[in-house]
């Protein structure tokens, strides 16, 4: 799903980076991280609007992740706004706790279609993982820190064997070159004592 700039501009709460610029546009106000309302003809958001990487990686990220495998979950879900709050207090609650929230069995979450799914503890902990980075990535190719947007397909049957996150590899190799390090190959991070 591809947005236009006009859509995009209908987004008046923003989020700030440490440097005070703008760093992503919200349509609802996200308590802690966009109360602040500026208007779409703000100088501001037009300048922010202006960033191709930013309004594409926008683009991205607001079209959603698709669960390609595990038919009972195949779909494509919300994983910013809203969606990505209520994402992002499962797995806090998981994290806090060791559960799910209230002690449930499963959490149901809608996908665009509004057709409603159930997830089970360990899909719902492996898709969490995968939304925060497919977010987290996104944000880095607003950035301007990685080349490509991140895939936004996932199989749950794969992600959940993947020891490590990819952006945790990447960001390693980043500090690598930062420090003069040459970058490590992924079986050399994946080996490590403290990965």
């Amino acid at each position: 799903m591809i947005f236009e700039r006009e859509e995009l501009a209908l987004m008046p709460y923003v989020a700030r980076d440490q440097l005070g610029f703008i760093a992503c546009l919200f349509g609802i106000e996200q308590p802690g991280v966009a109360e602040e309302f500026l208007p779409d003809d703000d100088p501001e958001v037009v300048t922010y609007l202006s960033q191709p990487r930013r309004v594409e990686a926008m683009s991205h990220l607001y079209g959603g992740l698709t669960i390609t495998d595990a038919s009972a979950l195949a779909g494509t879900y919300r994983v910013s706004g809203e969606e990505g709050q209520y994402i992002n207090a499962v797995q806090t609650c998981w994290n806090d706790n060791g559960s799910m929230p209230n002690g449930k069995s499963v959490v149901e979450l809608f996908d665009i279609m509004g057709t409603l799914h159930n997830f089970d503890k360990n899909s719902m902990r492996t898709f969490a993982r995968a939304a925060r980075d497919f977010t987290h990535n996104c944000n880095l190719y607003a950035q301007g820190e990685t080349i490509n947007l991140p895939p936004n397909q996932i199989s749950l049957t794969t992600a959940a064997s993947d020891a490590a996150p990819p952006f945790a590899y990447d960001h390693e190799n980043r500090i690598r070159a930062l420090e003069g390090l040459p970058p490590l190959t992924f079986d050399e991070f994946m080996t490590r004592g403290d990965s």
